[in-house]
Order: C-alpha cells, then structure tokens, then sequence
C-alpha cells in the first residue's frame, strides 16, 4: 500500500467520525451536512476575526506595524468567504437534492491531502499552549507585563489559527458526507426543551392509593 493509499484509508477513519456527528445533529436538530458546512464556515469567520484582532494588538504592542498590517484585513476577508461559502453551499445542496429525487446517491470522496492538514492543525495548537507559558523568550528590555501581553495574544494568535484550519477540515468532511432526507429544524435551545420535555412526560407515575384512612392497612 502506498502512501496516497494510506492517506486516504487514514481520511475514511476520520470521516467515518464525521459521520457520526451528521447523523447526531441530523437526528436531535434535523441540521443536514449542508448546514452543519454554513455552521462550520461561520467558525472560520469568527476564528479569522479573532486571529486578526489578536494580530493587530500584538503588532501594536511590540511597535511592528507589518505584523499589524498583515492582519487587518482578514475580517474582511473572512466575512466574504464565509458568504460565499454559503451561497455557494445553496447551490451545491439544490443540486443534490435534484439527484436524490432521481434516486442518484453520490459515494463519499476521500481526499489524501486532508489528513495532512491536522499536523499544521496541531502545531498551531502546541505553538499556542507554548506562548500561553511563556516561550518563546523576546527582548529583555520590553517590560514583563508587556512580555505577558506579548504571549497572551500570541497565544491566542495561534489558538485562532488552529481553530480556522480546524473548521476549514470540518467543512470539507461535511460536504462529502451521504445526504439526508430533509427534516424539521431546530435550534439547540429548541432541542434541549424538547429533550427536557420528553424526560418529564416519561416519568413514571405513582399509582393512587387503595386505602383512605390507616386503619384499611393495619393487619
């Protein structure tokens, strides 16, 4: 077995975990993989948002204007491929859904190079935790609170850069899921209710007592 087929029998594991997140959603909030992608590209949005704002501060603080620069306009170019992520996502779920009433059920597609984001993924994550505890060391003659600033948001830099690929992933194992056959949906508060609900409804009964005064049990 060679190592594109690997990477690919390494992508079906983690989509087969993909799945099991479809099919909960779809089944507690009626959500389809379509709208598990517009939820997942409105994590990318926010991610890039913070990663940006936590750029821009970094950049002010250690007086480097390019490293503040280069992170403001993100947010706008978040918030645009998020929306057209969703227009897109429309297209794409109109099309599938004229297949199905056609009885044509699209295979799963399983991509080599997806596995390959998470080490990216995961470095991100440890680079964080690395700044959040202080390393990498900077210059001595910047103040020890400026220090901790300094690696707070750096730490937070890195945490939203994780978080974007993360959603990033997300998306892409979403829309190579099978499709579901449409359903109400509902909101998580809706579903908690629900949920809450349906507990209290099944909650057995005590039968009414046979007796009306203490003499009618004595022996």
């Amino acid at each position: 077995m060679g190592l594109t087929e690997k990477l690919e029998e390494l992508d079906h594991s983690v989509w087969k975990q993909y799945e099991k997140v479809t099919h909960y959603c779809n089944t507690e909030f009626g959500w389809n993989k379509y709208d598990l992608i517009k939820k997942a590209a409105t994590g990318i949005s926010i991610s890039a948002v913070g990663t940006s704002v936590y750029g821009i501060l970094e950049g002010y603080l250690v007086s480097s204007p390019a490293l503040a620069v280069s992170h403001l306009f993100s947010p706008a170019m978040a918030l645009s491929i998020s929306y057209i992520i969703n227009r897109t996502v429309d297209s794409f779920e109109k099309n599938e859904r004229h297949k199905l009433e056609k009885g044509i059920i699209e295979a799963p597609k399983f991509k080599a190079w997806r596995p390959l984001l998470f080490p990216v993924m995961n470095l991100n994550a440890i680079t964080s935790i690395a700044s959040f505890l202080g390393y990498p060391k900077i210059s001595e003659n910047i103040s020890l609170l400026t220090q901790k600033n300094y690696h707070l948001l750096e730490g937070l830099r890195n945490a939203g850069m994780a978080s974007m690929l993360f959603f990033a992933c997300s998306a892409s194992y979403f829309k190579d899921q099978i499709m579901t056959p449409p359903k109400k949906k509902k909101t998580i508060p809706q579903a908690i209710k629900e949920k809450i609900t349906e507990k209290i409804e099944t909650v057995p009964q005590l039968e009414e007592a046979k007796y009306e005064s203490i003499d009618d049990i004595v022996v």
